[in-house]
């Protein structure tokens, strides 16, 4: 039995190959899994299907609320708001996985599984009309973590370290950079 991951293949933007974004109601690129097998030991491992900034890495880094942007500013460029989390999805993860997060360079400490709606595609959903590129609705994800961020950081550039170990022993890194202003 094989699978291949997406919305449908019908939802989200076209990238320059004519392909649909696709990402899934829970946030999920589309993608599709690499099957290790070594004697009766099988590892699942999932790809993302290469599409913007999520091509080949297993998880996605958002800050949620987002910065709060200043006319013409940046995506990663603004100030916090003083619930603002960090939020991972561990691209098909489960509670089984762990996700550890460090800012500039501070000791790791693990994040929170949760089960949630990611903050990502709500922005994507809120952001297109209905139509040929609309994405869907946001539902629950299972393959959520968060942390809380620190309300001490100073202005100034700031490093989110990202570290995951899956309940196969498989590890990825990844990091978000973001700019606090005055």
């Amino acid at each position: 039995m094989a699978e291949v991951r997406g919305s449908g293949w019908t939802k989200g933007k076209i990238d320059e190959r004519g392909v649909k974004d696709a990402v899934m109601d829970d946030g999920n690129p589309n993608g599709f899994y690499l099957l290790k097998f070594n004697d009766t030991t099988l590892t699942p491992q999932f790809k993302p299907f290469p599409f913007g900034a999520d091509a080949n890495k297993g998880l996605r880094i958002t800050l949620d609320p987002q910065l709060s942007q200043q006319p013409g500013g940046s995506l990663n460029r603004g100030t916090l708001s003083p619930d603002t989390k960090i939020v991972v999805n561990l691209f098909d993860g489960g509670e089984r996985d762990k996700v550890f997060a460090s800012i500039d360079d501070q000791p790791q400490t693990e994040m929170t599984y949760t089960v949630r709606t990611d903050p990502y595609l709500e922005k994507l959903h809120q952001q297109t009309p209905e139509g040929d590129e609309s994405y869907n609705a946001p539902t629950r994800s299972a393959h959520i973590w968060e942390m809380p961020m620190p309300d001490n950081l100073a202005p100034g550039i700031h490093v989110i370290s990202i570290k995951s170990e899956d309940e196969f022993g498989q590890t990825q890194n990844s990091a978000l950079s973001f700019e606090i202003l005055p």
